[in-house]
């Protein structure tokens, strides 16, 4: 009798520590797989790429909050982007300086629709009614389609690609495109691969594979935000306002003045209402007798598509995003019209989805709008700040 109990006794001891640790356990990968936010690191924030290792995490961590805390301006983008350390009008200068808004403005040449639609997927947890987010367009990227594989690596590390692994309908179209664009890539790594295998469910064979390498990429941000925080308490904080909500008190008059005389002063010693040093480099090349900016053999179709993958998403997260097509200087090109059955196309496609759209390729041109053949100046950007602030009510 007395050695039934005991042994019925140390039976529930190991049922007791077994359950211990599972829930242990449990909780532990809840800790590291739960959303992540810290604070912005400046009033206007840019990164062009995420870049690796640490600095990769910590961009992660900068945008997965800027999206989740609903008072920063985020704007995705591609290569008019990448002058805006330079730019005053450009948002991420502009609104902090205001006190309207802190901004995080993200991308670079080759950064186009299905790179923001696996981005986004990748921080969606963070995704809320109550994000501002704003995506920069351009026509370019609807006559040469597809993001390139080079441009794939950078915006696409291990962190990212887990991430969009549990999403079923994110799952297969980056099955689609690394198994299209697989012989492209030099080295593939074990989390790329992961997608080239039937994306139809989560439980296959690397589903052990891919837990683990998902608790370790978020134990390993943990740390990271942990350094963060720990950064931040040897340093001073300042206290400053970036909600200041006084948009509709400022001058607008006078920016839109003050940025058209600008460009106007770059484009003194031309008549296609470029800044003179890209109309020597265009001339020089030969190019200003080439009078077409849209291939005979255009398919805007792998865009689009990308393009609905993206509304959809956000609308799911409920995200009010508005998005911004840009336009081609018609000084120089003579068929502008090929393109305005896609704009309208676009139009409808975020109408369906709830986006506000703002369409400045069927507005009337002028000089300083664009300070090459399809970037904007700073006369359109200050123009874009207007509607940015007007759509957010900052």
């Amino acid at each position: 009798m007395f050695s039934r109990l005991t042994d019925k006794y140390r039976l529930l001891q190991h049922v007791a520590a077994f359950t211990i640790a599972w829930v242990s356990a449990w909780l532990l990968f809840v800790y590291v797989l739960r959303p992540i936010t810290v604070p912005q690191p400046s009033p206007g924030y840019h990164a062009d790429t995420l870049g690796k290792g640490e600095t990769a995490v910590r961009n992660l961590l900068y945008l997965s909050s800027a999206l989740r805390n609903g008072k920063v301006v985020v704007v995705l983008g591609s290569s008019e982007l990448e002058q805006v350390l330079w730019n005053p009008y450009t948002p991420n200068l502009f609104f902090p300086r205001h006190r309207l808004a802190r901004v995080l403005t993200y991308g670079k040449a080759g950064f186009e629709t299905l790179g923001m639609y696996g981005l986004l997927n990748g921080v969606k947890p963070h995704l809320n009614p109550h994000s501002r987010l704003v995506i920069m367009l351009s026509p370019a990227w609807f006559r040469v389609t597809d993001l390139q594989t080079d441009s794939f690596a950078k915006h696409f590390n291990d962190n990212v690609l887990l991430q969009d692994y549990w999403n079923d309908e994110a799952r297969s179209v980056f099955h689609d495109y690394l198994t299209a664009h697989q012989f492209e890539f030099a080295n593939m790594t074990a989390t790329q691969k992961m997608y080239m295998d039937d994306p139809s469910s989560i439980l296959g064979g690397d589903l052990l594979e891919f837990l683990g390498r998902t608790t370790n990429a978020r134990a390993y941000a943990q740390r990271v935000k942990l350094d963060i925080y720990l950064a931040g308490l040897t340093q001073h904080q300042t206290v400053a306002s970036y909600d200041a909500g006084n948009s509709e008190d400022l001058p607008w008059d006078h920016y839109r003045e003050e940025a058209r005389a600008y460009e106007a002063a770059q484009m003194a010693h031309n008549d296609m209402w470029v800044r003179d040093g890209f109309y020597d480099h265009y001339r020089k090349a030969g190019r200003l007798a080439h009078r077409q900016y849209y291939p005979a053999t255009m398919n805007p179709e792998p865009e689009m598509a990308a393009l609905r993958e993206l509304l959809q998403m956000l609308q799911l997260s409920k995200v009010k995003a508005m998005f911004v097509m840009q336009p081609v200087n018609p000084k120089l090109y003579d068929d502008m019209d090929r393109f305005l059955p896609v704009d309208a196309r676009v139009a409808a496609l975020c109408r369906e989805y709830g986006m506000h759209y703002y369409d400045m390729y069927t507005q009337s041109y002028e000089e300083g709008i664009l300070r090459d053949s399809s970037h904007p100046g700073q006369l359109g950007w200050e123009e874009i700040d207007h509607e940015i602030a007007e759509y957010f009510r900052l």
